[in-house]
């Protein structure tokens, strides 16, 4: 970012970028929090599976409730992207819109998502074909009427290694963020 850019005589561009990018990165804790709590989910699913008790509506009540506070934030994030700041140079919005538009694939991806979402784009080979992404398929071996469990571990293990993948992601990101920011307040500070 060039200074000339980011200084005008009241710093309300610089503020501006400031709050957005404190917005992306609540955001991406945010979603990295939903994550932990799947993550939590799954693993006491495998123990209950492990323990041959078989505890599935446990794990599908906490899913209910995942599901429920990723359509509250993705709503909050929709009206919150709504919000254009004509400070903000059309770079810096477009870099906002594809991250933001990134977290909202992830949140639909983990939430059993009825449309296709840039996460399940981007890991199927062939896009004409039916999203069914390990969330949905754990999802789907829990409401079968006969369900067994040798039925669902192989699902929740893999859905267990994307969850670890996705949380490796957004922490990356998160630090690229963290990153983005201090350059910002370093610019501001000079």
């Amino acid at each position: 970012m060039n200074e000339d850019f980011l200084s005008t005589e009241d710093g309300k561009c610089l503020d501006a970028v400031l709050d957005r990018s404190c917005m992306l990165l609540d955001v991406c804790e945010t979603i990295k929090d939903v994550l932990s709590m799947m993550k939590q989910s799954a693993q006491d699913l495998q123990s209950s599976i492990r323990r041959k008790s078989n505890e599935f509506d446990a794990y599908m009540s906490s899913r209910k409730k995942v599901c429920k506070v990723i359509q509250k934030f993705l709503s909050d994030l929709k009206k919150n992207t709504n919000k254009n700041n004509d400070l903000v140079s059309d770079v810096l919005t477009e870099v906002e819109a594809t991250t933001l538009a990134v977290f909202e694939s992830v949140l639909s991806f983990l939430s059993a998502p009825k449309k296709r979402s840039l996460v399940s784009k981007l890991t199927t080979k062939n896009s004409t074909q039916q999203v069914v992404n390990e969330v949905t398929k754990v999802d789907i071996a829990l409401k079968s009427k006969v369900t067994e469990a040798k039925e669902v571990q192989k699902p929740l293990a893999a859905l267990e290694i994307n969850l670890q993948e996705l949380e490796q992601g957004l922490e990356s990101v998160f630090r690229c963020l963290i990153k983005n920011r201090v350059s910002l307040l370093n610019i501001l500070n000079q």
